[in-house]
């Protein structure tokens, strides 16, 4: 085996080539896992808002195990955003490690992905929304059943 390291077997083209590969997977990935987030959410409010016209006028019960099913589908949807969430900040450091070692291999500056919410974001306001949903939903549940 050659000591040589693989940075000194490649040309400088071929560096920047394999970098910008790795660029476009990690945005491929980035992109997918925010996709997945919303799709999630947008198809189970679909599917609530079905179960609901379905099935809600029947009884009282039924209606409120509709809700409490949704409100732990709910939570479980959060625990997933937050876990995409996570996913995507990793894809997004990556990144940044790439871009800065293009900006080495060019000699200088190039453009860089903006830097997302360092404290609360579009995601996090969607998880917490979410789980605040999930809550209301409990919550409902058992006033219809107290009340029925």
């Amino acid at each position: 085996m050659s000591s040589v390291s693989t940075d000194q077997q490649l040309s400088q083209k071929e560096r920047i080539n394999f970098l910008i590969e790795q660029y476009k997977l990690l945005e491929a990935r980035r992109d997918s896992f925010g996709r997945q987030f919303m799709q999630i959410i947008g198809f189970f409010i679909a599917l609530l808002a079905l179960l609901i016209g379905l099935f809600g006028k029947e009884q009282a019960k039924i209606l409120a195990a509709i809700l409490s099913f949704s409100g732990v589908v709910l939570a479980v949807i959060a625990y997933l955003g937050y876990r995409l969430g996570k996913r995507q900040n990793d894809s997004e450091r990556v990144m940044a490690e790439i871009e800065e070692r293009l900006t080495r291999e060019f000699g200088g500056p190039i453009v860089n992905l903006p830097k997302g919410a360092t404290r609360i974001g579009a995601r996090a306001v969607i998880v917490g929304a979410l789980v605040l949903g999930s809550s209301v939903l409990f919550i409902i549940a058992v006033w219809i059943l107290l009340t029925n």
